[in-house]
């Protein structure tokens, strides 16, 4: 008798989400980020056995994330009155992590009603690894932001003000975004509205900062933002823009390639954007674009980041159709090629090595590369598809051609760069920018079926 397959729309989302929690607490004792998390580790032991000061060690990021963490060490502390286990505080540190990872599935699916997307957030690899494998937060920051534009849209402006604060509080970013929202609540909220929602969200960000400006804590503050621009140069090879590979080899390497790069792409962005952002879809987009323009400018990208675009990403693909879902998928997954390519054993076996002296592998540089610029290339692809330049391009071959090309163009370069690597030859750089990026990105343009 042969058993009929359970059809994806009798799927609940209680189901959906019961799957995503069991998995990703099944993974998360296992493995670790091999630096991050024994930090946060480090953070409680000093705040709970030895009373000192956390602060000075977080000055990176807002204190959110520092309450999170001080607010779940305590049940490890619990535990290990009996027995002190790694493996168990790997999940204590994750659990809040995997619950923002839910609820944004939830908030997606309160936007599309698809299931889809929603599968699409809660069993895609990627948020997976991130996540619960290495234990990185910034979902909680993009919950935040998600969960602003939601109340904004509810029209609960003040919820929303308090919602895009804490997302500061975890991390600086949301900050690009507040103007588009503060363009949109004037649009459709009025002037006296977006004054309170102001007011609200500085007041809240005040709150969520005031300890770093503490007089034994601002100089930490102080520092933590003048090392900013420095990253650049410690992460130099580890990066996935585009720029400092650019730079690289022009033998110019400046901390402030991204600011000369992205701001003034910004301000042009926010003043077409006064006259466009009207509606939902129209903010989404603007979030998109925002969020894409740091990626391929900033000289510092990190894997994790894409987490931040990828909930309004699956938005714009299910409500507009501008996003191929291939184009979607390319993007994580070259992400975790990069991720794969820089320490491969450190990533998987961190938890393993008390026992393995030698667990931890070096960085292939080559790799690395290549798997950034192909991230850098996609992302380019990716925000001439949401801003629908690709539509104003009608191509004569078809879609077959056009895979053709994709695949073609992105395996040249792949080699060039790979065999090149460390090579002052000034035509790689030229081939990436003025050849293969523009193939990759026309190859997702539209053309004969």
């Amino acid at each position: 008798m042969r058993v009929p397959a359970i059809k994806f729309s009798k799927v609940t989302l209680g189901y959906m989400l019961a799957i995503a929690w069991v998995v990703s607490i099944a993974l998360s004792p296992f493995f670790r980020h091999p630096s991050d998390v024994p930090t946060w580790k480090f953070l409680g032991e000093i705040t709970f056995n030895l009373r000192i000061n956390p602060l000075p060690y977080t000055s990176f990021y807002g204190s959110c994330w520092l309450f999170t963490i001080l607010s779940s060490y305590p049940t490890y502390l619990i535990v290990s009155l009996f027995r002190a286990s790694d493996l168990f505080l790997n999940l204590i540190l994750k659990v809040p992590i995997i619950v923002g990872d839910l609820i944004v599935g939830v908030v997606l699916f309160k936007f599309t009603k698809s299931k889809l997307v929603t599968a699409m957030w809660l069993f895609n690899p990627f948020v997976i690894f991130v996540s619960a494998i290495q234990g990185q937060f910034d979902v909680l920051p993009t919950l935040f932001v998600l969960l602003a534009t939601y109340f904004l849209l509810q029209r609960k402006n003040l919820a929303s003000a308090v919602s895009l604060a804490i997302g500061i509080g975890f991390k600086i970013f949301p900050v690009f975004l507040l103007p588009f929202f503060i363009i949109f609540s004037l649009k459709n909220l009025g002037r006296k509205a977006t004054l309170k929602y102001v007011i609200v969200l500085v007041a809240v960000v005040a709150v969520l900062f005031a300890p770093f400006f503490l007089p034994q804590n601002f100089k930490y503050l102080f520092e933590g933002l003048s090392d900013l621009p420095q990253r650049s140069v410690a992460y130099v090879g580890s990066s996935v823009s585009y720029i400092e590979y650019l730079t690289l080899q022009l033998h110019f390497l400046s901390n402030y390639n991204f600011l000369y790069v992205f701001i003034p792409l910004y301000l042009a962005l926010f003043f077409v954007s006064k006259k466009f952002v009207k509606d939902f879809n129209t903010l989404n987009l603007s979030i998109i674009v925002v969020l894409l323009l740091l990626f391929v400018t900033y000289n510092t990208m990190h894997p994790q980041f894409l987490i931040w675009i990828l909930p309004f990403l699956f938005i714009e693909y299910e409500r507009n159709k501008r996003v191929p879902v291939v184009l979607v998928s390319a993007l994580w997954i070259w992400m975790l090629v990069w991720i794969f390519s820089w320490n491969l054993g450190s990533w998987v076996v961190g938890p393993l090595e008390p026992f393995f002296a030698n667990a931890s592998t070096g960085a292939n540089n080559q790799l690395l590369l290549v798997s950034s610029m192909n991230f850098s290339a996609y992302a380019f692809a990716c925000l001439a598809s949401v801003t629908g330049l690709l539509r104003r391009v009608k191509l004569a071959s078809s879609k077959r051609v056009r895979y053709l090309i994709l695949s073609v163009s992105t395996l040249l370069m792949d080699l060039l760069l790979y065999l090149f690597y460390g090579s002052s030859m000034i035509f790689i750089p030229v081939l990436c920018f003025g050849l293969f990026f523009p193939l990759i990105v026309l190859s997702f343009g539209e053309g004969n079926s």
